[in-house]
């Protein structure tokens, strides 16, 4: 989930780029790797405030991602 904590860095809150690696996307905050589509919803629902977002490896088309907001 994506959300401002003390000791983020302004590369932190870049946007992302298509272009940027994988490995560098699995090390950003809003990158859950292991969270199925209900961990992310309960998630948000339990930590989540407006415009938060979080994403995750698809469970139904591998190699694909899902974006939860």
């Amino acid at each position: 989930m994506a959300t401002k904590v003390e000791g983020d860095t302004d590369e932190s809150k870049r946007p992302f780029s298509p272009t940027e690696p994988l490995k560098i996307v699995k090390q950003r905050r809003w990158f859950h790797p292991n969270i199925d589509g209900q961990g992310a919803e309960q998630l948000l629902k339990t930590r989540g405030f407006d415009g938060s977002f979080l994403a995750r490896p698809s469970t139904s088309n591998i190699g694909d991602f899902t974006l939860s907001v």
